[in-house]
């Protein structure tokens, strides 16, 4: 499964914007300078982090006081 979805993503994602599953070839459009779709690799991470963090809190037990 971990193949057909690395498979699916060069495939599939490649063409349309330049996708990689690897931060190092997306750092290749600094030497290139195309940065078309590029902000993605930015904002999507710091957003997912961002929403992970709140979803966390709103699902986690709070610790019992031990007073």
């Amino acid at each position: 499964m971990i193949g057909a979805t690395v498979g699916v993503n060069s495939l599939w994602g490649g063409p349309i914007s330049g996708a990689s599953m690897n931060p190092a070839h997306s750092c290749s459009a600094l030497v290139a300078g195309v940065w078309t779709s590029h902000w993605i690799y930015w904002v999507g991470p710091i957003v997912g982090a961002v929403l992970g963090a709140l979803a966390y809190q709103l699902i986690r037990e709070p610790v019992p006081s031990e007073e």
